[in-house]
């Protein structure tokens, strides 16, 4: 963009100046002819007091013979010198509007010549200033196709992690919807405690026990993982607070889904017991042996000083 000014101003600035040398160019010739008119009239003027000077010697000859004397010629108008300074001056004029005007620009050939290469340097950049503009409209194009396709994504996301939040969330007798504003940034839910009991619906999750937080974040994570089709599903402590009767349910349901899923991993970490959990093929139990205490309470690590 600011090439493209500096060849439009570098335009308008030989465009101005080649005016200002056709103007003294005009004037020059101006000059010219006024200087041959002048010298015309004084061509004229000498012409018509040779005239009357041959007409003085005629009538002189005939009105007083022959060997009369001849008058002296008629004196000359003192325009003659005027004219004369007059054309100097013009000369002069004409020199210094010359000498005003730089070297290399004299030559009208010279300044023609390097007005076309800034036209082609001019059109050069501007057909790569359209192209430009083209692949820009192009992309602006191609990224506003797909913000249309990712906001009809994030809604179906959004649908699906709805309707699986729900039925999760029936596996218990209750339901619930999950509000997620995208403007906005939030994420609310919303749980009835009994889904055949309207007056048992909780607007926030604050007010849910510790327990039935934990089971209604539980059927979040599982219905955005259905969603979004994520390999790994990775759950630290997810059966923290809860009762033995929600956390029997939240860990069939977690085998259960991974059943589901062949093709997805889940690998979960708990504190709790898992003796009521049956091993089997798809179903791999790792326990660390217990820590080792020679006191009670916490022990601090000992590390060696350098």
């Amino acid at each position: 963009q600011l090439l493209l000014v500096r060849l439009t101003n570098i335009a308008r600035e030989h465009t101005k100046q080649q005016a200002q040398l056709k103007q003294g160019e005009d004037k020059i010739n101006a000059n010219k002819k006024e200087l041959e008119d002048m010298r015309a009239a004084v061509a004229k003027r000498e012409a018509e007091a040779e005239k009357v000077e041959a007409m003085a010697v005629k009538f002189t000859h005939q009105n007083l013979g022959e060997e009369a004397p001849v008058p002296m010629k008629v004196p000359r108008s003192k325009s003659e010198q005027y004219f004369k300074t007059k054309a100097e001056q013009l000369e002069q004029r004409k020199k210094e509007s010359l000498e005003s005007i730089p070297a290399n620009r004299r030559d009208f050939n010279v300044v023609a010549q390097r007005l076309q290469e800034k036209r082609d340097i001019f059109e050069k950049k501007q057909n790569e200033l359209k192209k430009v503009s083209m692949n820009i409209q192009s992309l602006g194009a191609d990224v506003e196709r797909r913000l249309k396709k990712w906001k009809k994504f994030r809604k179906t996301i959004t649908e699906l992690t709805n309707t699986r939040f729900e039925q999760t969330l029936q596996r218990k007798g209750q339901t619930g919807r999950v509000q997620m504003d995208h403007k906005d940034r939030t994420l609310e839910f919303s749980v009835q405690k009994d889904n055949r009991d309207s007056m048992s619906q909780i607007e926030s999750v604050k007010l849910l026990s510790g327990g039935e937080r934990s089971y209604a974040t539980l059927s979040f994570l599982i219905a955005l993982g259905d969603a979004l089709e994520c390999p790994f599903r990775v759950m630290d402590e997810f059966d923290v607070f809860m009762d033995q009767v929600s956390r029997r349910v939240a860990l069939d349901l977690l085998i259960e889904q991974g059943r589901i899923c062949r093709n997805r991993q889940f690998i979960l970490i708990t504190p709790q017991d898992l003796s009521s959990v049956t091993p089997a093929v798809d179903v791999k139990i790792f326990k660390l042996p217990d820590p080792k205490r020679t006191l009670a309470g916490q022990q601090t690590l000992e590390f060696a000083r350098a």
